[in-house]
């Protein structure tokens, strides 16, 4: 994708023989790429390949038409990143998520092409913003699995000469009660109350 080819219309005799190039309209069969003379006449157009696949130029007059070979088109240069919820370019690009501690989340590095072409899953540093629970460095993907409550931050994918991809905004809220513990102040504040000695009279608030 992002390669260029120059196509001219030769006009020929019964006999082969090679007469003028001829002003012909233009087309793209298989959406595979572009031609610079859109629905122009023209003895030649310039066809770019944008789109991975394969299909035909297709070249028409009034009376006669002809069409190239099979044109097959595979990705370009990787160009940038985007952070997905599924391997393989599969499938959402991943937005504003509000999550509880309960939840883990799997996100993957799709690489593409400067024309939004999916190449495959990359090697990527990953990095966080904002108070989240880190993930693991580096990967293809990483699942993140936040312990702290009340946390906000994104998810942020990079690698050398690539432009970068984040996810939207990740809030942490808490998960579902799990277990009790008798505190000495309340709030979820103080200390956790394990051995205690009182003298008669005392008084010890619990929570």
């Amino acid at each position: 994708a992002g390669e260029t080819d120059v196509l001219y219309m030769a006009g020929y005799d019964q006999d082969d023989n090679y007469i003028r190039d001829v002003n012909v309209s233009w087309s793209v069969q298989g959406d595979v790429g572009t031609i610079s003379t859109g629905d122009t006449y023209s003895r030649s157009t310039i066809f770019t390949a944008t789109t991975i696949g394969t299909g035909t130029v297709q070249a028409d007059t009034s009376t006669f038409s002809d069409q190239t070979g099979i044109i097959t088109v595979s990705g370009g240069a990787l160009d940038h990143l985007v952070i997905r919820d599924e391997a393989n370019g599969g499938g959402s690009e991943v937005g504003d998520v509000i999550m509880t501690t309960d939840e883990s989340l799997t996100l993957h590095a799709a690489g593409y092409d400067s024309y939004d072409n999916y190449l495959s899953d990359v090697d990527v540093t990953w990095s966080m913003t904002g108070d989240l629970d880190d993930v693991a460095s580096s990967g293809t993907s990483v699942e993140f699995s936040p312990t702290t409550s009340s946390t906000t931050g994104t998810i942020v994918v990079s690698s050398p000469g690539v432009t970068s991809d984040a996810t939207g905004d990740i809030i942490i809220i808490h998960g579902l009660l799990n277990h009790i513990v008798i505190r000495d102040r309340a709030n979820g504040a103080g200390f956790e109350i394990d051995t205690l000695s009182m003298e008669t009279g005392q008084v010890q608030g619990l929570y």
